[in-house]
């Protein structure tokens, strides 16, 4: 009876990527930590907190966790050939990273609606539809977040077959169903990276800006490109690494690229909100509350007295104190011209503050 060979050695030996890994993903993280840090002293100085930083705040706490998980990863042999990696480290490292699987997604899910919202902070009244369409592709994606999570949970019967290849009389979808799932929302996620650089850019063109002021705006507010270029590297070494024996060796590129865009999703979100703090070390321009971000709504980014004046609200409380104050105008004919005084004033300045936002963002 012929006995079963063992493959020969990897060249190379037992050399590990691991340390490497940890030492730029954790890099990453102290990044995201200082940057979002920045964004809250920020917005607290301008007094404009609203719901896109404490999304953000969630998606860091979340990165964090991811790069906790994938620290124990690595610890069961992530980053080393399968070679050489204990048998019975198998299971453990099977099984994180069906954690991790469980609950990664929602870090970008919480990044790019924060994201969404700061963009819709910028945009002006008459921008309803590219509202809600940025709206509804958010929505989508977190949809198929929560999908993505439902799909691991119930893939395999019981639930410890996830990970524990020998439990018996297990029944579990075919790998290939969620590898395709994986790669699809992968790719809907940088195709989301690219509309929420693209969308604030085309808001430019008709603001009344010099030349160089667009581009720099520009180039802040398309930073996210970078995390669909991410994105989308990653997708096409997970199409790909399917077909690879020494998947513990292989797959560590996959999670270098995969950490890498829930950072820059992070990183580039907050960096436009920190416009203030370069204003004020290249400029000397005092970080103080604006007039257009003062009581602002956490989440529509519009003020309460914008908010009051567009429901006529506030012309109704100055009408009254008009009145109160005894005008020797003819009634009904001062409040009118009174009131169209203060509406054209009011639309003319209310016109202007997208304008203000984008080159003050």
């Amino acid at each position: 009876m012929a006995t079963q060979m063992r493959p020969p050695p990897p060249p190379g030996g037992d050399e590990s990527m691991g340390p490497a890994l940890l030492g730029v993903i954790w890099a990453q993280v102290a990044l995201d930590i200082v940057v979002v840090a920045l964004r809250f002293f920020v917005r607290h100085k301008k007094r404009s907190l609203g719901a896109d930083d404490w999304l953000m705040l969630i998606a860091m706490f979340l990165f964090i966790a991811t790069v906790a998980v994938e620290t124990v990863i690595v610890s069961y042999g992530l980053g080393r050939h399968m070679y050489y990696i204990p048998p019975q480290n198998g299971i453990p490292f099977l099984k994180w990273i069906f954690i991790l699987q469980s609950f990664t997604f929602f870090t970008l899910a919480f990044a790019k609606t924060s994201i969404a919202l700061f963009i819709m902070r910028l945009m002006g009244p008459d921008r309803y539809w590219r509202k809600r369409f940025l709206l509804l592709n958010i929505a989508i994606f977190f949809i198929f977040t929560i999908l993505t999570t439902i799909f691991d949970l119930v893939a395999c019967r019981p639930l410890k077959a996830n990970w524990d290849h020998t439990t018996p009389n297990a029944k579990c979808w075919p790998l290939k169903v969620n590898a395709n799932w994986a790669i699809f929302i992968s790719s809907y996620s940088a195709f989301l990276d690219v509309l929420l650089a693209l969308l604030p850019i085309s808001m430019m063109w008709n603001l009344k800006l010099d030349v160089k002021k667009k581009v720099a705006i520009c180039i802040l507010l398309g930073l996210g490109i970078l995390s669909g270029i991410a994105a989308a590297v990653k997708t096409s070494m997970s199409n790909r690494l399917g077909s690879r024996a020494d998947f513990t060796w292989e797959a560590w590129g996959l999670y270098a690229w995969s950490t890498t865009e829930y950072f820059l999703n992070i990183f580039c979100g907050s960096v436009p909100v920190l416009k203030p703090i370069y204003d004020y070390f290249v400029k000397g321009k005092p970080i103080k509350e604006s007039p257009t971000t003062g009581g602002m709504l956490p989440w529509s980014g519009i003020s309460w007295s914008d908010r009051m004046r567009r429901s006529g609200v506030s012309r109704l409380f100055s009408t009254q104190r008009s009145s109160r104050s005894g005008s020797k105008v003819s009634g009904n004919e001062s409040q009118s011209q009174t009131s169209l005084r203060r509406t054209t004033s009011d639309d003319h300045r209310f016109g202007h503050i997208q304008e203000y936002k984008l080159s003050n963002v």
